[in-house]
């Protein structure tokens, strides 16, 4: 990745955390990733709390997809805004879930 992409993933990263403070579960954003041309970064996320909180979160961030994009073009100036594609990493869940195989 070179030096232009990781700072604009590092900003997307930080406009996006700001925006998503209250949601009603906690979601951490891991990483930004972005394509060489800066069309469309690639979101990995978590999200930690009851079912039900995580459907809710996934469904709001289903629904403001394009809100949260006009929010990383208006704090990024860019030539064109990334589309962004939302990942959510299941990593605790499959630790949490092997940790209890093993028990």
């Amino acid at each position: 990745m070179s030096l232009r992409t990781e700072r604009v993933a590092s900003e997307i990263q930080k406009v996006l955390s700001r925006k998503l403070l209250k949601t009603p579960a906690f979601l951490t954003i891991l990483e930004v990733e972005m394509s060489p041309d800066l069309t469309s970064a690639k979101i990995y996320f978590s999200l930690f709390g009851s079912e039900a909180q995580c459907k809710q979160t996934l469904d709001f961030l289903e629904q403001e997809k394009k809100a949260l994009r006009m929010e990383v073009g208006r704090q990024i100036k860019l030539r064109l805004t990334p589309e962004l594609n939302w990942i959510r990493d299941n990593t605790p869940e499959r630790a949490d879930r092997i940790h209890q195989l093993l028990k």
